[in-house]
């Protein structure tokens, strides 16, 4: 899925150079039929870049070398191309995460306002963890009145950003370190805010459990999207709510239906 942040033609397919061991752990989470097609032949064209991925992340070796095996024609350096634009355009979220001054610039970011986080509960002196923080617009957000935040993110060129971002904003109460949802690095009950922000739902539960984990009794777990134009009909989703959540709503700048979600511990 495209979400229309690059213009693909603009970029080197040598992006892929940049990207880690999470990043393309996730794309092979991908089993979209034309994206796989697609992706083999801009990879069978490079031989280099392959060589690279599967040594970056060898436990999905198996998935970029049975690409190759699937692009056996020969294809001119046009059709190559063509199926490298195809792919960065379908790897937006990528490419942006390995050029974060663009992340930084995207409207779900620029027109988001930091209250929407703020009015949710009280974060004054808390104790706050931010996962997959990206370029840092909740927990800078956050540490405005926060005691301390730990900004947590798997991508390696973003966590290098928001280190320099945060020298330079001079927020010491900030510390950025690597980690996952699904696996977060520290002790039970640590937390009195555990917060995400498009980051919370590939797996619900197991997520969930985790964040649960880390946060004190009491403490608070939010969802908070930033801006965006989508229209959603069908209303939050049900998922949350399934697992207890409650939910704000309010109309975005971009005039988007956004949801946010939130849940006390007990």
């Amino acid at each position: 899925m495209s979400y229309g942040w690059i213009d693909a033609k603009q970029f080197s397919f040598n992006t892929l150079l940049l990207m880690d061991r999470w990043i393309f752990c996730t794309i092979a989470k991908n089993q979209r039929q034309e994206f796989r097609r697609r992706l083999g032949i801009a990879l069978a064209g490079n031989p280099a870049i392959l060589w690279y991925i599967v040594n970056k992340c060898p436990e999905q070796a198996g998935y970029y070398r049975a690409l190759i095996q699937d692009a056996s024609e020969d294809y001119s350096n046009d059709e190559v191309r063509d199926c490298e634009v195809y792919v960065l355009d379908a790897l937006d979220w990528a490419v942006v995460y390995v050029y974060p001054e663009i992340m930084d610039t995207l409207g779900y970011i620029t027109e988001w306002d930091s209250e929407r986080l703020l009015s949710i509960t009280d974060f004054t002196n808390k104790t706050v963890l931010d996962i997959g923080s990206g370029t840092g617009r909740l927990a800078i957000a956050a540490a405005t009145v926060a005691k301390t935040v730990y900004a947590s993110e798997p991508v390696d060129r973003l966590r290098e950003y928001m280190r320099e971002k945060v020298k330079r904003l001079d927020l010491n109460k900030v510390y950025v370190i690597d980690g996952k949802i699904e696996s977060i690095p520290f002790q039970d009950e640590f937390f009195d805010i555990v917060m995400s922000g498009h980051t919370f739902g590939d797996d619900y539960e197991v997520e969930l459990r985790e964040m649960m984990r880390v946060t004190k009794p009491g403490g608070y777990i939010i969802d908070c999207p930033g801006e965006d134009d989508r229209k959603r009909p069908e209303g939050p989703d049900k998922e949350p709510l399934k697992l207890g959540f409650q939910y704000l709503y309010y109309t975005s700048k971009l005039g988007g239906d956004v949801y946010r979600y939130w849940k006390q511990k007990s």
